[in-house]
């Protein structure tokens, strides 16, 4: 599946808006308020604890960064025609290509990226950009397209001290929480319109940014933004929703 992807390594720029600016602005500000309290609300409640592993919690965000690319790719074409779509070794439907990652890290006019807001964590917190940039983006991409479906895909590789206590595929429930906070339209100030698919990645890219801000103390900021970028890589790799006919 190598040949869907250009490894094209991102760079950090200034954020000067967010960008549902305009008719989505009140959905998207809440939903970033609502991501951030309510994911460290779930960590607390699975941890019965109000200390949070701040390696899981970067995890559990950049998972959901992931599942919500392949979320809005799937949303923007349902075929799959436009993605390379197969099965893993565990017989689950897997997709790459650029639909999809120009969600995450692709610079595409028009498109925000995860990459875009989470970046600027490590950043704001002091880290030089270039060291940033410098990610082994290609070769996190490369061991996802290498483990996908196998026993290893989805485990977030990280030093013995930092480990993460679950895999991707074991956050979908979590998942389908998520999905279901971003795309509700229930509240007075939405007037009766979701926020798009295509801005959910940017909304947990900011979320991730301030866990990164939130965490520095504990966690050092370029760590934590690559486990949250190496668990959004191999979950948007996952097909939420499924497809009919993989």
């Amino acid at each position: 599946m190598s040949d869907a992807l250009s490894f094209e390594t991102p760079r950090i720029e200034p954020i000067k808006s967010v960008p549902w600016e305009g008719e989505h602005e009140f959905a998207g500000n809440c939903a970033v308020g609502n991501m951030r309290h309510g994911l460290l609300a779930t960590m607390k409640a699975a941890l019965k604890s109000d200390r949070v592993h701040a390696e899981t919690l970067l995890a559990l965000t950049g998972m959901m960064a992931g599942f919500s690319a392949s979320f809005a790719a799937w949303s923007e074409d349902n075929t799959g025609r436009s993605m390379k779509v197969g099965r893993g070794q565990d017989g689950r439907v897997y997709a790459f290509g650029e639909t999809i990652e120009k969600y995450i890290v692709r610079k595409q006019e028009g498109v925000a990226t995860f990459w875009m807001y989470a970046a600027a964590g490590p950043s704001n917190a002091g880290v030089p950009p270039a060291r940033v940039t410098e990610l082994p983006y290609r070769e996190i991409t490369q061991h996802v397209i290498n483990t996908v479906g196998g026993p290893d895909f989805g485990k977030i590789r990280v030093p013995e001290p930092h480990q993460v206590g679950f895999k991707v595929l074991d956050t979908l429930p979590i998942w389908e929480a998520v999905r279901a906070n971003l795309g509700r339209s229930d509240h007075v100030g939405y007037n009766g319109k979701p926020l798009p698919a295509r801005f959910w990645p940017s909304v947990l890219g900011l979320v991730t940014q301030q866990y990164i801000g939130m965490t520095k103390d504990v966690l050092d900021p370029l760590l934590g933004f690559q486990i949250a970028l190496e668990s959004a890589v191999a979950a948007s790799a996952v097909v939420v929703p499924a497809p009919a006919n993989p």
